[in-house]
């Protein structure tokens, strides 16, 4: 994981600060353990390219069978080429009313609008090709492609410091657009694309909840291609949160998009490039928190 990168407001105390470097940690630390799932998988990878490794090494003896692969992965790499060039601009999701569907608002309740307190972005693996978050108009882009591992992250955060002990259920106005492509390889490559946006809480620093709304996951292998798109902006699903929040404490919340991408080689010089490629442009328009 790279180091994060946080932009913090001028208004924000040191205490504050150390508390939201902390939450950001953390919450670093929870989604690599989340896709650390996608990793444990290596193994049984290895195994498939090891098990296609004899098939490969028959074609690649056989002139007829090795001219054929190598047209079919040449022709293969133009189409991927040609369809990730349409995929790198996802529509901006568009300004969203204020619009509460939950409880009515009391007193003490809390709604966060724009502009947000800080904004945050890490990557996982190589450095994705666009990475970028305004916290003024809460748009958070997210560009990867790749023919190995790379994960990226970003959003925006809230801080405050807690005037009672109650229950306390949080939401996000969440709006975005997206698209991915994967192609996997001959004899035993794979191609893995997932994206979308998430929600986090944390009291002090330390996580207590994370909620994902998943735009999108698609996988392929064995000379499989497959690729698609959001057809436009539009909302999210429906998130949220709810813990025991207790007086004079810190709670720090996070909404931010993600895109995670993995492409493994086939085995032998005959199989072809895997790829994989996903983007999302989001939006967030504003936090709640409502107490009871």
């Amino acid at each position: 994981m790279s180091n994060p990168h946080i932009n913090f407001p001028d208004g924000m105390t040191e205490a504050q600060r150390e508390i939201t470097k902390s939450s950001v940690a953390t919450h670093i630390a929870r989604i690599g353990a989340d896709k650390a799932t996608l990793h444990d998988r290596a193994e049984e990878v290895e195994l498939t390219v090891a098990a296609h490794a004899p098939l490969a090494r028959i074609a690649e003896a056989d002139p007829d069978a090795a001219k054929a692969l190598q047209v079919a992965a040449e022709r293969r790499k133009m189409h991927i080429e040609a369809r990730a060039a349409k995929l790198t601009d996802p529509i901006r999701p568009s300004d969203l009313p204020i619009h509460f569907d939950g409880p009515t608002l009391r007193s003490g309740d809390r709604i966060f609008v724009l502009p947000f307190q800080f904004d945050w972005k890490w990557h996982d693996g190589e450095e994705p090709s666009r990475s970028s978050t305004d916290v003024q108009t809460g748009d958070v882009s997210i560009g990867v492609g790749t023919n190995g591992r790379c994960g990226g992250h970003a959003g925006f955060g809230v801080s405050f410091v807690a005037d009672r002990t109650a229950r306390a259920t949080t939401r996000s106005l969440r709006s975005s657009s997206w698209d991915y492509l994967v192609s996997g390889a001959l004899f035993g490559g794979s191609a893995t694309s997932e994206g979308g946006m998430d929600m986090a809480v944390f009291e002090d620093g330390r996580f207590l909840q994370l909620v994902e709304d998943k735009r999108w996951r698609s996988r392929k292998s064995g000379g499989e291609s497959a690729s698609g798109d959001s057809g436009g902006s539009g909302l999210g699903e429906t998130i949220e949160i709810t813990w025991q929040m207790v007086a004079g404490r810190t709670y720090n919340i996070n909404v931010g998009a993600w895109v995670f991408c993995e492409a493994r080689p086939g085995a032998g010089v005959l199989s072809g490039d895997s790829y994989a490629q996903g983007n999302i442009i989001g939006k967030v328009s504003l936090i709640s928190v409502f107490f009871g």
